[in-house]
């Protein structure tokens, strides 16, 4: 992710509230049609959290429902 991403996605992880679990495009919602090809950056989110880039959220696994990865906000 570039530093421009990282820095957008910290601004809505940190607009969450504690415990929220919400998907990708939860977590983005209007700005998420912005997402040139969604399926590569959710990869590019994934790792970002995994290399410790992202800061307060987990990724918790995929959901049952709807087949995305959820994250928290811890």
């Amino acid at each position: 992710m570039s530093n421009e991403e990282l820095q957008l996605a910290q601004e809505l992880i940190n607009a969450l509230n504690l415990n929220d679990k919400k998907c990708l495009k939860e977590i983005y919602a209007s700005q998420w049609d912005n997402i040139f090809k969604p399926k590569e950056f959710c990869k590019k989110f994934k790792k970002a959290i995994d290399d410790c880039l992202l800061q307060n959220i987990e990724h918790v696994g995929i959901r049952n429902t709807g087949r995305c990865d959820e994250y928290k906000r811890i």
